[in-house]
């Protein structure tokens, strides 16, 4: 009897084990689809990743439902729904395996690190920044990709050159930074592109028209006005993020932030 229950067990193990490589992979291929419409898990996939079993070693971490709801979730995400703020750190050697040169007009300030992004945030930033320039608009990007070190090279420059107040407010930590995940740029415009007021941006022409159209192109602008409270940092008109175009439309008609769009989903 001791026996046969050993076999049971050890064979559940592998089917859950198995259900978990699978559902894993479902997330995976989701973020590299390139059919900008079929990003997001839908809810009754979200609802079966959330039933999946923890991995054991990170149970301890574990304390609470609404915590192993979004752990799992995080486990298991669509890569472009990929949360990162002063609660939800990347590790200090994460790096998109999937990161090219966006073929747009960055800043001769920009080094070729900060000219980086994931493939399909690369493809739809210079779709939209084409649709800019077929209006009259040039944009310029800044800095798309930072990795670990360069945000804490950033970190400590503007920590020293403009006070702990300041980082506090518009810079991220290492390892906070959506910049690390490929999928986040500063952007400007003509008027803005070497102004050191970059607040202006939200004010100019181009920052209009990114603030109306950058949904239809899969982005949102991140850290948008009366939500400072919600993502953790002052309104940024300028730094705008990749989630694919169904969730950024479905973020902008809800006039929410990515915290509050994750959370709806996973609860």
């Amino acid at each position: 009897m001791k026996k046969t229950f050993i076999g049971i067990a050890i064979g559940v193990f592998i089917i859950v084990g198995a259900s978990f490589k699978f559902y894993n992979s479902i997330s995976v291929n989701t973020a590299a689809n390139k059919n900008l419409k079929s990003q997001a898990l839908e809810k009754a996939e979200i609802e079966s990743l959330l039933a999946l079993p923890i991995e054991p070693e990170k149970a301890s971490e574990v304390k609470d439902n609404e915590e192993y709801r979004f752990y799992t979730f995080m486990l298991n995400r669509p890569n472009l729904l990929l949360l990162v703020n002063r609660n939800h750190q990347l590790e200090k050697d994460y790096a998109p395996r999937n990161l090219v040169k966006a073929e747009v007009s960055f800043l001769s300030s920009s080094s070729n690190e900060e000219m980086l992004m994931q493939k399909n945030a690369a493809d739809a930033l210079k779709e939209m920044f084409d649709a800019a320039d077929k209006q009259g608009l040039r944009l310029f990007g800044v800095s798309a990709y930072r990795s670990f070190a360069s945000q804490q090279s950033l970190y400590n420059e503007k920590l020293k050159s403009r006070g702990k107040s300041y980082v506090d407010s518009y810079v991220a930590f290492p390892g906070e930074s959506e910049h690390q995940t490929g999928l986040a740029i500063d952007i400007r415009g003509t008027v803005s592109a070497y102004n050191a007021n970059i607040k202006d941006f939200g004010q100019t022409k181009e920052g209009t028209w990114i603030r109306n159209n950058a949904q239809n192109f899969g982005f949102i602008i991140r850290y948008p006005k009366g939500k400072e409270i919600i993502t953790g940092y002052r309104y940024e008109p300028w730094h705008i993020r990749y989630v694919g175009q169904d969730v950024a439309e479905k973020i902008k008609e809800s006039n929410i932030v990515l915290e509050e769009y994750v959370n709806q989903v996973i609860n």
